[in-house]
């Protein structure tokens, strides 16, 4: 039999009677069940990483971005000093007074493959290479011209190294000596002597003057002195990329002309950018994503080679864009400023 015991205050009901109020035990209960558990961080941590993945791409992809642009300008603004410090128009000069020396001719079979010519010519004839020199040694009244035999032993057994009044190095590439090759001599002998005439052809059109005023105004434009590659060709790394300029040939409507090249490649891709840029002569600037033949600073085999974004044929030059004779795309850069 059930007994009815009333409650002290005889104005209130029993916790369970009371609208709205739960017994203490079922209110601990709810606190409990609204704390997050084990389940609903792990769902947090993989939204936290799924945005991550998805947003890090396009800040990282900004960067980058902005990197290119600043190496974009610095490519033009060489371009820019080149044409107005004479260089551009002392190589033009110099490429008419060689075009009229017999037996020699322009060396324009730049591209190579992966192992390109360590020796990188600028003019060659039956027996020797040529190249002029742009570094700050040529343009010190230092070595201005070199010559390398082209089948050493057979062609030639030594190396020179001249300026405009004569033959400032020989250096042996061949020691050993064929007997059939009667010839030598005479191949060294013109060797040294055309060496010793395309120094003073660039003498006389001021190449070394105006190589010392460019190289100046490159050490003030960047506030660091570039270096010298072993084939006598200045380069110098900032920010990510490597800046090398070289001579090249290029077609001038129907004639070859001698013009200034200047690259950059990233040190790293992926890392410190994606694009190559190049330019030449009084052209624009040009730029890869480097998605077929990849152009990177941690190996010399990924080293661009002069003349790599040249066009396969005078039809593609014609174009937005062309595939060079890398087998990469190769399109005009958009001409937004650097930030």
């Amino acid at each position: 039999m059930l007994r009815y015991r009333p409650f002290k205050d005889a104005g209130t009901f029993p916790p369970v009677m009371q609208a709205g109020r739960q017994p203490d035990s079922q209110r601990g209960s709810r606190r409990f069940k609204d704390r997050p558990g084990l389940g609903d961080i792990m769902v947090l941590v993989a939204l936290t990483v799924f945005l991550g993945v998805l947003l890090w791409p396009l800040r990282d992809g900004n960067r980058l971005g902005e990197a290119e642009a600043r190496v974009r300008v610095r490519t033009e603004r060489v371009a820019r000093l080149a044409r107005h410090h004479g260089l551009i128009a002392a190589l033009a000069a110099l490429s008419d007074r060689v075009r009229v020396e017999p037996d020699l001719e322009a060396f324009t079979r730049y591209y190579l493959g992966r192992e390109a010519l360590q020796f990188l010519p600028t003019w060659e004839d039956s027996a020797y290479f040529y190249r002029i020199r742009l570094d700050e040694d040529a343009a010190g009244g230092g070595i201005l011209v070199e010559a390398e035999p082209r089948r050493p032993g057979s062609s030639g057994r030594f190396g020179f190294g001249c300026d405009g009044n004569g033959v400032l190095d020989a250096r042996p590439v061949l020691v050993d000596r064929k007997l059939a090759d009667l010839d030598v001599e005479v191949y060294e002998m013109r060797a040294k002597q055309r060496c010793v005439i395309l120094a003073r052809h660039a003498t006389q059109v001021e190449l070394p003057a105006t190589l010392a005023r460019f190289s100046n105004a490159v050490r003030d434009e960047f506030e660091k002195a570039p270096g010298d590659t072993a084939e006598g060709y200045p380069q110098w790394t900032l920010d990510g990329y490597t800046f090398r300029y070289w001579p090249i040939f290029e077609d001038a409507g129907g004639t070859l002309k001698l013009t200034l090249e200047i690259l950059a490649w990233p040190e790293a891709i992926g890392t410190t950018g994606f694009a190559t840029f190049r330019i030449a002569g009084t052209g624009s600037v040009l730029q890869t994503r480097n998605l077929v033949r990849p152009y990177d600073g941690r190996a010399d085999r990924n080293v661009p080679r002069p003349g790599a974004g040249l066009p396969r044929t005078a039809a593609d030059a014609a174009g937005h864009s062309y595939l060079g004779v890398d087998g990469n795309l190769w399109f005009h850069a958009k001409t937004f400023e650097a930030p």
